[in-house]
């Protein structure tokens, strides 16, 4: 291992392993009717008709107060719990200062706090509640309680999953009206406006069901939502990661990003990790693209692979692939993974690297562990490495 680490010449890693962990926050968006920035955030003078929100003006200019109280229950209904176990929760409990929250949560909460709305007070009723935890391969959560109403649904998740379904959104003044034409214009700029900014875009809806008579077992999915906010969240990259790519680089070791995300995200990524430093013709490729280039035009990829740096829309599978190509073309292959899912490409690169914070599963199929999480550690390895190698 010591040996192939020396002689590596490409790395590829997800944005875990750029991003800082649990440091995510919200920084615009959209709520019942009202788009809004905030003011740390501010790149450039906003638009008119968005709110610059700051801690000593929480306004949301003609909203009713009661109604973004609505929303932050609602959000507050719909966090994932430290205690939480995937596909159900009849907790009751507050939920401040226990665990430790996933990194959006705990920004969702801090967003929550921002309106001085106490989430503890959304409490879910013993035995009338059914939480289905979010998962990668779904990207959405939903949590149904039962009210004197009938169900209520109260759904977040990626905006290209959860906005689709939506078929209403609410307003300043907490009245429901039908997504034209028009407006499902308007808001897909704003989810591309956030994206174009390397935010992520999580939409949040409700919905009430008077026909259930129990609790759904399985997590409904066709539903009319209404849309009642979308929130564009940031996760800053740790520090020192342009450094640790630029350090890579100098070192004969190209780095590949490649990411789930869509390609203006990863753009956006790209640029603030430096991705594109040294790099003459920096390429960018949608993962379909990819699979479908393997197949039809083989050679053609094999010129452009030198130049790739980032990969967006890339599953598992084309990963694998990716992978395998650059074997193909003679490059050792560092693979960096934190989940299970990572697992067949540590396998399908030369070396596996893990985090101490990856799942047991990928530490054992690891072939290198970097104890302080940080992509920075990378590059100090294989010098170390190359060091021990020459003087065997």
């Amino acid at each position: 291992s010591c040996e192939l680490l020396a002689a590596a010449t490409a790395i590829c890693c997800d944005q875990a392993w750029v991003l800082e962990k649990n440091a995510m926050t919200v920084v615009q968006g959209w709520i019942a009717g009202k788009r809004f920035v905030m003011a740390e955030h501010v790149i450039a003078p906003p638009e008119p008709n968005i709110a610059v929100l700051k801690a000593s003006q929480k306004s949301l200019h003609a909203t009713n107060p009661k109604v973004l109280e609505e929303v932050c229950k609602s959000l507050s209904l719909n966090l994932a719990l430290p205690y939480d176990s995937v596909g159900s929760s009849n907790d009751s409990s507050p939920r401040q200062g226990i665990g430790i929250m996933d990194g959006m949560e705990q920004g969702l909460l801090d967003f929550v706090s921002f309106w001085g709305y106490d989430s503890a007070m959304a409490q879910r009723p013993k035995d009338e509640t059914k939480t289905f935890a979010s998962k990668t391969s779904k990207r959405r959560m939903t949590t149904v309680i039962r009210t004197d109403k009938g169900f209520q649904i109260h759904v977040k998740g990626s905006s290209e999953v959860i906005f689709p379904d939506c078929s209403r959104y609410l307003d300043g003044d907490g009245q429901e009206h039908e997504i034209g034409f028009k407006q499902r214009r308007e808001f897909m700029e704003i989810i591309e406006t956030m994206a174009a900014h390397g935010h992520l875009a999580l939409a949040c809806a409700t919905a009430l069901n008077t026909e259930w008579t129990e609790l759904p077992l399985e997590e409904p999915v066709q539903l009319q939502l209404t849309l009642t906010a979308l929130l564009g969240i940031t996760n800053p990259v740790q520090e020192g990661i342009p450094k640790a790519i630029q350090s890579c680089h100098e070192a004969g070791i190209t780095v590949r990003l490649m990411t789930g995300d869509s390609m203006e995200m990863a753009l956006a990524l790209g640029m603030r990790c430096g991705l594109f430093t040294n790099c003459a013709a920096p390429l960018s490729m949608r993962g379909p693209e990819f699979q479908e280039m393997t197949g039809s035009k083989p050679q053609e990829l094999m010129a452009l692979l030198p130049d790739l740096r980032l990969l967006s829309r890339f599953s598992t599978k084309h990963k694998e692939l990716f992978i395998g190509t650059l074997r193909k073309q003679g490059a050792v292959v560092a693979v960096a993974g934190t989940q299970l899912c990572d697992v067949p490409c540590l396998e399908r690169g030369h070396i596996g690297i893990a985090m101490a914070s990856a799942a047991d599963g990928v530490k054992q199929k690891a072939d290198l562990l970097l104890h302080d999480n940080r992509f920075s550690s990378f590059p100090e390895a294989v010098r170390w490495s190359r060091v021990l190698t020459q003087n065997l």
